[in-house]
């Protein structure tokens, strides 16, 4: 059978007619939410701050995707930023918390002229100067998540003083969220992340050192077959100078408005080369592929870790995503792991009085997983499958346990290991967290509970109305109601036709005056008012779906 098509240009100018609503509903929240002002407009009003002022307060709110790490000179946590979302907002913080370990006891510092609001961050605090909390990247997302912004700054926190530092030098790396970051002797290193623009994403496997010394960046060159682009993943510092990658994400376009997701649970080294160095610092990298030995981690992302002793790390709970092109499934798990970073072997940690190994917390159906990269041996597999069916039929844990989540912030300070907050999901309800857990890396023993939290007390909103309209407006002519796709042609604009060759750019550049018509012409049938710079991205996601579609049309053809 052969494919049916729309006489050519007509479905394409249907398609983006119809998309132009979704369109509209974007550019109604981006219309009073241009990021870059909100952001100039935060720090103008930080900049009216001149005090640096401490209260005492309750724990902070729920949030996944900030940072936790603890403070290098006193028994305390420091907490920045992070993000919380309810159903209908998106609520990104810049609030900075210290965490009293001895009195249990929490506090808020404004500080002035710091970072603007972040989520997807990295710090790393440092025993120099009286302590210091390095803060680079992260993303700012508007309520609605339409827009993103991706920050490239890069922050200090001198704890002594408590004044923030913004430090510029350039060579840096791009913008980009998801990245992570690690201290490596006098060396800020940062690999991968994702950089998103809601038009076009794209993901980073390239590695920056910043020196501690002369303040500045300077992009690696390693040697040898690396990792492949990646955001989330775990980079955890060697105690001889070298960083393990450790797993990871990342998209895929396969096809128009499709992509595919992968989970990576590879392993490399990114070692230094000793003969090669100028003033202590390495010049020369290489990277190594690592088969890890032992018990290893089902594929998952949203995993949380952090060194707990000079040769080990500890990873807790995650997601394992089962994703199709209608929909996303998959487990949260609440269990851990050790990682000997000498010998490079996974060992599933246990607690004393606990029975079962692990728990899962299913996000929806139970599905075959979808998109992971794992390289693991057959004997590794079957270990594991070992191991899982013994824990899984035994009785549910007899110790506290944090509950299945991802995205937990996590810090260590001593012998003992932190850990705050996370989100999992029930069905399509989001539950972020704002919990706090501590566990003895000595005894093993249990959990304790330091911060209690109610999931159902949590606010959810569910979407409003109107935008639910707004998403099944294509259905109402099945329905009975008017489907403006079945309205007569009259008044429709002829488009313009695709030149050979020519990208979405070039297209819509040449094209733009016609596209902005349309986008106002169909703006005023819906009696609302834009902007200029909403009414172009309008403009161009019209422009962008047409030009796909005169792609596909010509393909087709070209297979007849």
């Amino acid at each position: 059978m052969g494919k049916k098509k729309d006489k050519k240009g007509k479905g394409a100018e249907k398609t983006a007619l119809k998309t132009a609503k979704k369109a509209e509903k974007k550019a109604r929240a981006e219309a009073d939410e241009d990021l870059e002002a909100l952001i100039a407009e935060f720090q103008e009003l930080d900049r009216k701050r001149t005090q640096v002022t401490e209260e005492p307060c309750a724990p902070p709110l729920p949030r996944c995707n900030g940072s936790l790490v603890a403070h290098p000179e006193k028994e305390e946590l420091i907490l920045f930023g992070g993000e919380y979302y309810n159903g209908q907002k998106t609520f990104v913080y810049n609030d900075l918390f210290f965490y009293n370990i001895k009195k249990n006891e929490w506090s808020r510092v404004q500080i002035p002229e710091g970072p603007p609001p972040r989520c997807a961050h990295q710090a790393v605090a440092l025993a120099q100067g009286g302590g210091q909390m390095w803060v680079f990247g992260g993303e700012f997302a508007s309520p609605s998540q339409s827009q993103f912004y991706h920050y490239k700054d890069l922050w200090v926190l001198h704890l002594a003083t408590r004044k923030w530092e913004n430090v510029s030098s350039p060579g840096g790396p791009t913008s980009r969220s998801g990245h992570r970051m690690v201290a490596v002797k006098r060396q800020l290193v940062v690999f991968g992340g994702f950089h998103d623009n809601i038009i076009n994403y794209q993901y980073f496997c390239d590695v920056y050192t910043f020196n501690l010394d002369t303040y500045q960046w300077a992009r690696l060159n390693p040697s040898g077959a690396g990792p492949s682009p990646r955001s989330a993943c775990q980079l955890v510092p060697t105690p001889d100078g070298s960083v393990i990658v450790y797993g990871g994400y990342s998209k895929t376009r396969v096809k128009r408005d499709v992509d595919k997701g992968t989970v990576h649970s590879d392993m490399f080294l990114l070692s230094p080369d000793k003969g090669a160095t100028a003033d202590g610092v390495p010049q020369k990298w290489k990277w190594s592929q690592v088969k890890p030995s032992g018990l290893k981690p089902d594929p998952r992302c949203g995993f949380s870790s952090c060194v707990t002793a000079p040769n080990r790390a500890i990873f807790f709970g995650g997601v394992q995503d089962e994703e199709d092109e209608e929909e996303l499934s998959g487990d949260f798990f609440d269990d851990s792991y050790m990682l000997d970073l000498e010998n490079k072997k996974w060992f599933l940690t246990s607690l004393k009085g606990r029975k079962s190994s692990k728990r899962k917390r299913r996000r929806a159906k139970k599905d075959k997983a979808a998109g992971a990269d794992s390289s693991e041996s057959e004997d590794d597999s079957r270990e594991r499958e070992e191991e899982k069916s013994a824990s899984d039929s035994e009785e549910e844990p007899t110790t506290l346990v944090p509950s299945p989540r991802m995205n937990t912030l996590m810090a260590v300070k001593g012998k003992m290991l932190y850990l705050y907050g996370g989100v999992y999901e029930e069905g399509d309800r989001q539950v972020t967290l704002n919990d706090l857990y501590a566990l003895d890396l000595h005894k093993m023993e249990e959990w304790k509970s330091l911060v209690t939290t109610n999931p159902g007390d949590q606010e959810w909103l569910e979407e409003s109305s109107s935008e639910e309209e707004g998403e099944d407006e294509s259905h109402l002519g099945a329905a009975g109601g008017k489907d403006r796709d079945s309205d007569s042609d009259e008044g429709e604009l002829d488009h313009p036709s695709v030149t050979a060759g020519e990208t979405v750019a070039d297209f819509f550049s040449r094209t733009k005056e016609h596209w902005m018509e349309l986008a106002r012409r169909n703006a005023e049938e819906e009696a609302e008012a834009f902007s200029e710079k909403a009414l172009k991205k309008i403009a161009f996601q019209m422009a962008k779906l047409f030009h796909e579609e005169q792609a596909e049309t010509t393909k087709d053809d070209s297979q007849e």
